[in-house]
Order: C-alpha cells, then sequence, then structure tokens
C-alpha cells in the first residue's frame, strides 16, 4: 500500500507540473453508439518502441495522439514481455497478482508448465485478477476481442461475446475490417468493447533487430492500417463516435547472436569446474562439483530456474554466485530479487532467477545438463543456422529501461484533448497498470480490484 501512495503523489506532482503547459482541453460530445457506455477500441501493437516515433514512419498513430492523449511513454512491468504486460494491460494487476509471470513458466501447484506455444493458455487456472472483457460482460456490456492474450481461456465464469484465437496469418486489413463490420452492427449486438492484437512488428523485431530495414517497413504497413482504419470510420460516420487506445506491450534491444548469447548450462559447469580444482572452497561453500538436477529453466532472456529437489535450490544458486559477472547479469534467490520488479509474491516465480543486462540473453541447454524431458525444448535463436554473428532483437529487459518503454495513445470523443493538436507528446508517461482503470472509465463501469493509478484516468477521460 506504500508503494502505491508514493506512485500516486509523485504522479499526481508530475502531472501537476506538466499540465500547466498542456493544452488539453474538453473535446466537444458527439452522440455514442452505445446508450449505457462510450464505446472503445483497443488495439495493442506488440513490440512497438516509442522511439519509433522519431523515426517518422507513423504519421497516421502519431496524429491520432497529437489531436488526443499521446503519453510520452507508457512503462511495462517485469518482465518485459508479451504475455505478462498483455494481461497487465487488461487488469490492471503486477504480474505477481496476476500470475502470468511469463510467456511460459512452470507451476509447482498444478505439476505443469505453461506457454503460449499450447493449448494451457486456454486454461482457466492460469488467468488471475478480472481482465476488462469481464469487467464488460459483468455488466452486460458486449465485448469483442481479437487474438488478444488471456481472451481463449474463460475467466471467473466468462468470455467475450465475440472472440477470435490466435492465428499469425491474418493480414492486418482484416482485422481492421472486423472492427469496423461489429461496430455496424444492430445496437442490441454491437460492442461497446473491441480488443486487437497486431503481431508483426515484435516478429520483425526480434527477426533482424529494431534498427533494420524490416521494421521501418512493418512501421509503414501498421501505419497505412491504421489510416485505413480512420479512413473506413470516417466514411461511415463512425470516426467520432469511438475511442481509439493504442498501446504496445514493450520496446525492444538490439542484440548480436552469438556474442550477447549466455549458456545457463555452460555457467554452471564453469562452477563445477571450479570447484573441482580448488576443493578447499567447495568444502568451504559446502558445495560438490556435481550436476544438480534441474526440472525447468524459463523467462528468457532471463533464466528462471526450478530444480527438481528444492534442497538444490541453495547449490545452484551459490555456484551461479562464483561465476556471477555483473556487468551482464545478476543472480538472485526469490525473496531477494529487486524490490522495483515488484517480482516476488507468486509461487511460480522461479527460486533462482539470473536476471540479464541489456543485451544478454540466457539460454538453456538441457540435453548438456542433468534435466528432465520437461525442460528439453529449443528457443527460436537455437534453430537459426547462420554463419558468423547477425543481429537480433529482444526485450525483457529490466521494465524501467528507455529500450523497453512501450506506447500509449488515447482518441475520441471521451478523452480530454486539445482543441488545435499538438506538435508531439501531451501527456506525462504512464504505466502498463494504469490502462485498465482508463477502459473502464471509459466504459462507465466500475474497475475491479487493481493497482493502477486512479489519477491517470481521472486526468486523462471525461
Amino acid at each position: 500500500m506504500a508503494r502505491i501512495s508514493l506512485i500516486n503523489i509523485s504522479y499526481s506532482l508530475f502531472f501537476y507540473k506538466f499540465a500547466t503547459g498542456s493544452p488539453l482541453q474538453t473535446r466537444d460530445n458527439n452522440s455514442p453508439l452505445n446508450d449505457k457506455s462510450n464505446t472503445v477500441i483497443l488495439i495493442s501493437i506488440d513490440g512497438f518502441y516509442q522511439d519509433y516515433f522519431n523515426r517518422g514512419l507513423t504519421p497516421n498513430i502519431a496524429n491520432l495522439g497529437k489531436g488526443g492523449v499521446f503519453a510520452n511513454y507508457m512503462t511495462p512491468v517485469f518482465p518485459s514481455v508479451t504475455f505478462p504486460n498483455h494481461y497487465t494491460i487488461a487488469t490492471g494487476l503486477y504480474p505477481e497478482q496476476h500470475g502470468i509471470i511469463a510467456n511460459s513458466f512452470y507451476s509447482k501447484k498444478f505439476n505443469a508448465t505453461f506457454t503460449y506455444e499450447d493449448s494451457s493458455q486456454e486454461e482457466s487456472r492460469w488467468w488471475g485478477g478480472e481482465p476488462i472483457w469481464v469487467t464488460a460482460e459483468k455488466n452486460k456490456l458486449i465485448s469483442s476481442v481479437d487474438q488478444f492474450p488471456g481472451s481463449e481461456a474463460e475467466i471467473m465464469g466468462y468470455r467475450p461475446t465475440f472472440h477470435t484465437p490466435y492465428n499469425e496469418s491474418i493480414p492486418m486489413l482484416p482485422k481492421m475490417d472486423r472492427l469496423v463490420n461489429l461496430l455496424q452492427l444492430p445496437a442490441a449486438q454491437r460492442p461497446a468493447l473491441l480488443i486487437s492484437y497486431f503481431v508483426e512488428l515484435d516478429n520483425m523485431g526480434h527477426a533482424f533487430g529494431p534498427n533494420s530495414k524490416e521494421v521501418n517497413a512493418t512501421l509503414v504497413q501498421i501505419d497505412s492500417a491504421f489510416k485505413y482504419l480512420i479512413d473506413q470510420l470516417v466514411s461511415k460516420s463512425l470516426f467520432d463516435k469511438v475511442n481509439i487506445i493504442i498501446v504496445s506491450d514493450h520496446g525492444m534491444e538490439s542484440s548480436l547472436i552469438p556474442r550477447d548469447v549466455i549458456f545457463v548450462n555452460s555457467l554452471l559447469d564453469q562452477a563445477n569446474l571450479e570447484l573441482s580444482q580448488n576443493p578447499k572452497r567447495s568444502k568451504c561453500l559446502s558445495l560438490k562439483p556435481t550436476k544438480e538436477k534441474i526440472l525447468d529453466v524459463h523467462l528468457v532472456p532471463h533464466a528462471g530456474i526450478y530444480p527438481v529437489d528444492d534442497k538444490d535450490i541453495m547449490p545452484i544458486y551459490k555456484k551461479l554466485k562464483i561465476v556471477e559477472d555483473k556487468t551482464k547479469f545478476n543472480v538472485y534467490l526469490k525473496k531477494d530479487i529487486p524490490e522495483r520488479y515488484i517480482f516476488e509474491l507468486n509461487d511460480r516465480i522461479p527460486p533462482v532467477l539470473v536476471v540479464s543486462n541489456e543485451p544478454i540473453i540466457m539460454l538453456y541447454n538441457a540435453t548438456e545438463y542433468n534435466s528432465s524431458e520437461l525442460s528439453k525444448r529449443s528457443s527460436g535463436i537455437d534453430k537459426r543456422q547462420v554463419v558468423g554473428e547477425y543481429p537480433y532483437g529482444m526485450h525483457g529487459y529490466d521494465n524501467t529501461l528507455e529500450n523497453m518503454r512501450a506506447i500509449f495513445i488515447g482518441h475520441g470523443p471521451a478523452f480530454k484533448s486539445p482543441k488545435v493538436p499538438t506538435p508531439s507528446t501531451n501527456f506525462p508517461g504512464v504505466d502498463a497498470i494504469d490502462v485498465y482503470n482508463v477502459m473502464a472509465k471509459l466504459l462507465k463501469v466500475a474497475p475491479a480490484k487493481n493497482e493502477g493509478n486512479p489519477s491517470v484516468a481521472l486526468n486523462m477521460v471525461l
């Protein structure tokens, strides 16, 4: 509670200072599409780093912000990866509270692994908190969710009225058409909340790095898709009746493969070698130069280590501390993870965590260590066969780093907006946990319990 109070105080002071020179004003009212609430469209562009706006390749997206609410940036939660951040956007909760602590992770309680790559994401047991589409449905508002993380599971007994499961092959324009078509349904069937997800930019960022021509080309394609959406909404007299929120889940760092890759199994082997060569140190640390059994390793670009037996937690931790290189990574027991990450109070969080510094990528080769079949899976980096070094985009790092910054834009009749578009951003930085309250206020529903700052929505929404 003390943490939230400090955030509220600091944000209020910052917003007051910022707003004294801000042109945000009240927008003229427009007739709503829904009698009970405003209509809200949330679009997430995975991997849209805030600094991409400085490339001048996305004028249509930027203009929505300049004519509405354009945050300096949005700070993701730790770890700054896709599933935890999208579900934080949806719930207003930190990962330690909603339970989606990574894109993949192990649960000792369930003796099972969650991963975005299989049907485990369809299981209700993994998803805590109340996502905004559940809040809408509980309040008798129709929701539509297109491919957004978390929407494939029944949560609290609810599902979106309209839902499209994840399908990476669906192009951008058909997704925009779906939004427009839903808005033209009869009032009794028309959604008040529409959510859509775009993965293309993240894919290009990973495959070629954030500074690549492929990323720039994708930025142009995405911006063209938003122009198409705007044109469609205008042509059907819908543009001034909907409130559009555009977010991303994280930024992107440029890594170089294989230079920046460190294998956890190699670190443990190195520690065992040092212990075997120095029996006195081994005895002093109560360690044996043997391979402990590791059940699973998750949380790339970090290494969250789950041993088979809890008695091996301290030996694994101590061995990694022997070879720790703080310029590249830090080794923590779960209880010692830095408080700023807000990443401790969940039994899914691994007992040993190796936290990478940018641009280091921690990987684990189970076939070269003493591991179970559960962890013997390769990463996308393992599969790419390239001679020499090549760029690779990565995220997941310290969520306060500039390269991890995401975006937030709001545009529509219910936002406090400038009478004249601003030349650039016009709102202080926000946090991913704040988006849920903004959507709840736009929908005119009471928010579920969450960890966002209520003053953000109050200063942003009429």
